[in-house]
């Protein structure tokens, strides 16, 4: 399964307000499990990580990616002014396009807070808005599965 990295504006993220708008939009059960500064979840016996870093995410290859990003004109700008990052990563996947359907609903959901800048699927960096039009088409997880087909 591929890492992601989700770039922050600011050095917080809320990880109860991610649990609960993940359960209520999708309708899924599971206990979180809290250490520290990271999150771990199983779901349908998939295991979810995801791990906050209060400092930037230094990688040349993720300007690179912004500054090649003809679509989103702020990428370089929103890849050059993050201060903190997510990764999530999963584990112990049944069929691929269910575990990358769920996972992409993961990703979906650690979206939605309004300090999130953008999201990193390793060579692309995307603005959150396109992510949200691919996972939430309705009952469609096969185009939810394709943002990281290329990039495991």
């Amino acid at each position: 399964m591929p890492v992601v990295s989700i770039l922050l504006e600011t050095t917080n993220y809320n990880f109860e307000l991610f649990v609960t708008n993940f359960k209520k939009k999708w309708r899924l059960r599971f206990e979180p499990y809290r250490e520290g500064d990271s999150l771990g979840m199983i779901i349908d016996g998939m295991v979810i990580g995801c791990v906050f870093f209060p400092v930037p995410l230094v990688e040349i290859a993720l300007i690179q990616s912004a500054r090649d990003n003809t679509l989103w004109p702020e990428a370089e700008t929103c890849a050059l002014k993050h201060r903190a990052h997510l990764k999530v990563t999963m584990a112990q996947e049944k069929n691929p396009v269910v575990a990358y359907s769920l996972f992409s609903k993961v990703i979906y959901s650690l979206l939605q807070q309004p300090n999130v800048s953008g999201v990193y699927l390793k060579p692309n960096f995307l603005e959150p808005v396109y992510y949200f039009n691919r996972t939430d088409s309705p009952g469609d997880q096969h185009d939810a599965a394709g943002l990281f087909r290329k990039n495991d």
